[in-house]
């Protein structure tokens, strides 16, 4: 394949947003859960509270995912 024919074909654009696509989600913000998070690692239902509902918590990640923030290594 040479170049002239590479450039034709609809190969270059799918590489072209696999490569904005990657570098979309390095830019995505962390989620920070200060005061929400006990020492290991529970999200708790009210701030500084000591109850954790494994529903409320899956439902944040959750939501937080779809809102752009990047939940893989929440702080």
């Amino acid at each position: 394949m040479t170049r002239a024919s590479w450039m034709r074909g609809p190969a270059w654009l799918l590489a072209a947003a696999a490569l904005c696509g990657a570098g979309a989600a390095a830019a995505r913000t962390p989620l920070v859960l200060d005061g929400y998070a006990d020492r290991n690692g529970a999200i708790t239902v009210l701030h500084g509270g000591d109850s954790a509902d494994p529903y409320f918590a899956m439902q944040a990640l959750l939501l937080a995912h779809d809102n752009g923030l990047d939940i893989a290594a929440v702080q």
